[in-house]
């Protein structure tokens, strides 16, 4: 966990603006501010990897099911309620923020969500796993999920940037699963599900102490404050939310579609279904850590309206095409597409109402995500019991991606 911290922590001040040596000693005020730019995007991005807990729930699943005695199904329901707890706990984030510090709201969300899954371990039936897996740590994590997204998109701290400092955060995310995973096994393989579930609440736990230290002299009024331009830029821009909900249903719905049938996708024409899970992770991963930059080189409606376009057309391609590579290539800009979603989102919604309103209003954006995640994968699976085949599927997805990129490029 250390080797993470002092990774996010490197990255970090890679990514600052550079110094010029001559201006060193003369610009200490500048240096003061780029280092505690670079200490609160650290500490983000550790925070984020610690979110990243939330997608650990497979691992949890065999274990539940015997202990509990219940179906899969079941169990399916529990993760369906903690993903709509999530999307309700970073709606509901802003009445949070401001009533107390920075890194006393990160501890409150790390310890709650500790509590959470120690709940869980201790659950005796489906109802009780549900209460404190869905209803503590989901709620939770989307809280924190909203605060790291704050962070993130600061105009104010990463002023000419804030994209970078976006892709950083998000990514990160993605590496939470993989380093709390092992140990999280080895609690599992020693006494069981119960177990694993209190050695990630003892990792978010802990790791919540040195996130909330490194913000320690974070306030409100730096995730609050913004440039000139930028505060003269968002009015005019405002009426547009509603639009950028549905552009963000249209570019999540592909990715969510894929999130439930990727492995089956492949190992219908003859692949491995690892291969197609490996194909979509790695797509997400490729679009967080690309797009950051780029929408800070040509702009967030630019990067992600041919970013969606690119990859709809990768996408509908596939389908005419016999073999495996055709479905991973597809699966792959799929994939793209989320992860490009998943930055450019928040930072276009932050320039639509301005940092003061951004919590709010990127809570009610986030609505989108859980309502594609209701319908895209149910819809995979029809197509495909009606078909026989997940080339309608695919088309969908590519048709989503179309209609969100020429809705970008239109103005309100």
């Amino acid at each position: 966990m250390r080797a993470i911290l002092g990774l996010v922590v490197a990255t970090s001040a890679l990514s600052l603006p550079a110094l010029p040596r001559s201006r060193a000693l003369k610009a200490s005020d500048g240096v003061a501010e780029k280092n505690h730019a670079a200490r609160t995007l650290a500490a983000a991005s550790a925070y984020s990897v610690v979110g990243g807990s939330f997608n650990l729930w497979s691992l949890f699943v065999p274990g539940l099911q015997d202990s509990l005695g219940c179906t899969r199904a079941a169990l399916s329901g529990v993760f369906g309620l903690s993903t709509t707890a999530f999307t309700l706990g970073a709606s509901l984030g802003a009445r949070v923020f401001g009533r107390t510090s920075v890194p006393a709201a990160v501890l409150a969300t790390g310890w709650c969500s500790a509590a959470g899954l120690v709940a869980a371990s201790r659950a005796s039936s489906l109802p009780a796993l549900a209460l404190a897996y869905a209803g503590v740590f989901g709620t939770s994590s989307g809280v924190a999920y909203a605060l790291n997204a704050k962070i993130a998109t600061a105009p104010g701290l990463f002023a000419g940037w804030r994209g970078a400092a976006t892709s950083l955060v998000v990514s990160c995310r993605a590496l939470g699963a993989p380093a709390l995973a092992p140990a999280a096994r080895r609690a599992l393989a020693a006494g069981g599900a119960a177990a694993a579930l209190r050695s990630v609440a003892l990792a978010v736990a802990a790791l919540s102490v040195p996130v909330a230290a490194a913000l320690r002299r974070a306030t409100w009024d730096d995730l609050l404050r913004a440039p000139a331009e930028t505060a003269a830029e968002a009015p005019a821009e405002r009426g547009g939310l509603a639009k950028l909900w549905l552009v963000f249903f249209l570019g999540a719905f592909p990715g969510l579609l894929a999130q439930g049938h990727a492995g089956a996708m492949v190992a219908s024409v003859g692949g491995s279904a690892a291969a197609g899970v490996a194909a979509l992770g790695a797509g997400s991963l490729a679009g967080r850590l690309a797009s950051g930059v780029a929408a800070d080189l040509v702009g967030p409606r630019a990067c992600l309206a041919a970013g969606s376009l690119a990859a709809a057309a990768a996408i509908a391609a596939a389908p005419p095409l016999p073999g495996v590579a055709p479905v991973l290539a597809a699966l792959f800009a799929i994939g793209l597409a989320y992860g490009l979603n998943a930055v450019v989102i928040p930072v276009l919604t932050s320039a639509l109402v301005g940092p003061r309103a951004f919590s709010r209003s990127y809570g009610v954006v986030l609505t989108a995500w859980g309502a594609a995640g209701l319908c895209a994968p149910v819809l995979a699976g029809a197509l495909f019991d009606a078909t026989g085949a997940y080339d309608a599927a695919l088309l969908a997805a590519a048709a989503c991606l179309a209609v969100a990129s020429a809705l970008v490029v239109t103005r309100t």
